[in-house]
């Protein structure tokens, strides 16, 4: 088994053309200016193989439980990769990762049904969410989706339910969103759209999927209040943002268009998040919009209060109704690819903080960043966990990632 990874190792160390990016390991990432997030402490997600050459993984998703869990997924570098952490020397399945100390190290996610799980093939995308205690991890594979739950009664004490089976015989990248029992799933459709799938039981059975029409990409998120039934998914369609809006419990939605914001990233996908008193916030770029009567009004921010191009952003809304946005930025053309974050309130001026300015994410040079995806989340206690994907190797001749690892950190400010 140790020469099988030896020599997956060899393979990936041995990649032509390829020159290492930066990236530190674990340290401290202080920002003194006033209203800038207090951050802890960088820490590697993907399993290393030997320091921080990984098996690779990008585009992640994460999500924390009302008891501190952490979960993340992401896909992986290669269709079939070391994992050092498993039972077996190799996995074709897509990462599922777990920390149970609140961020400060993460390991597979063995409560999972795993073993054979883990030589099932990769799916074209994975998404996570979680409220309470249940988590829900989603992964398209090719038609069909898989969901599956986890219950949690603690800190580190995670049971796995019954698995979920969607098929949606198209595929589209996928999202989920949970509150209790109720669990909502964006996905493809047979007739090529997206569509909206309802489960009541925690995603062991879904009703017929609810189609959304014909978008370039959505997102999805559910009022957090138990007596809610809102469900609402941002849209991009060309130009322009929709917010597809149901108060059924998805089981109708109406499109209201997103006023005062357009499609920003056009290689991104528009986030949206409700917070604790109704209130829907929708990102595109450095620009959100909010609303607190059901997309009928909106007021737009500008959050780009740096130069620089952003991509890939992300948003989250937490228990205390602050905002946090992520993003990757490079300051000027050709140069190299960072990590932005801000906690703010709506309406306030948020403080960019760079933290991995001193390790970029991707080199000068790179034309995007290493992944389409940034990801946050908020736990019960009003701190912030984000995942991004950071280049390892980058080739010079081809000009794109050969190795990207995933990283976390979380913060100490609310």
């Amino acid at each position: 088994m140790r020469t099988g990874r030896l020599r997956a190792a060899a393979v990936l160390a041995a990649l032509v053309a390829a020159v290492a990016a930066p990236a530190a390991w674990a340290h401290p990432a202080r920002d003194e200016r006033p209203g800038a997030p207090q951050l802890d402490l960088e820490v590697l997600v993907t399993p290393p193989l030997d320091n921080q050459l990984t098996p690779g993984g990008l585009d992640a998703d994460v999500a924390v439980d009302a008891f501190g869990n952490r979960t993340a997924v992401a896909r992986k570098e290669l269709p079939v990769s070391p994992d050092p952490r498993a039972p077996r020397p190799v996995r074709t399945a897509s990462w599922r990762w777990a920390s149970i100390d609140r961020g400060d190290s993460w390991g597979n996610l063995d409560a999972l049904p795993l073993r054979a799980d883990l030589l099932l093939p990769e799916g074209g995308s994975v998404a996570v969410a979680a409220a309470g205690a249940r988590t829900v991890l989603a992964e398209d594979q090719g038609g069909v989706v898989r969901v599956q739950s986890l219950l949690a009664t603690g800190l580190g004490r995670l049971t796995a339910g019954t698995p979920g089976f969607v098929p949606t015989v198209t595929s589209r990248p996928v999202d989920v969103a949970v509150n209790g029992q109720r669990v909502l799933l964006l996905a493809g459709s047979p007739s090529g759209a997206y569509a909206a799938y309802h489960s009541g039981d925690g995603g062991a059975t879904f009703g017929a999927g609810v189609p959304l029409g014909t978008a370039s990409g959505c997102r999805l998120a559910v009022d957090p209040r138990a007596s809610s039934k809102v469900v609402a998914a941002v849209c991009a369609q060309g130009a322009g943002l929709f917010l597809e809006l149901s108060t059924d419990d998805g089981a109708t939605f109406a499109r209201r268009r997103v006023g005062g914001v357009d499609q920003r990233d056009p290689a991104g996908v528009p986030a949206v998040d409700i917070g604790p008193d109704g209130r829907i916030a929708v990102l595109s770029g450095m620009a959100m919009a909010t609303s607190r009567d059901l997309g009928r009004r909106w007021l737009s921010q500008d959050l780009q209060v740096e130069s620089g191009d952003y991509r890939s952003t992300s948003l989250a809304i937490s228990p205390l109704g602050r905002v946090a946005v992520a993003a990757y930025r490079r300051t000027a053309p050709g140069g190299p690819w960072t990590v932005v974050t801000t906690i703010f309130s709506p309406g306030r001026r948020p403080v960019l903080s760079d933290f991995s300015s001193h390790s970029p994410v991707a080199p000068q040079g790179a034309a995007a960043p290493p992944s389409t995806r940034t990801s946050l989340d908020f736990g019960a206690d009003g701190r912030m966990q984000l995942v991004w994907t950071s280049t390892y190797l980058q080739s010079e001749d081809l000009g794109r990632p050969l190795l990207r690892n995933v990283w976390s950190i979380r913060s100490n400010s609310t």
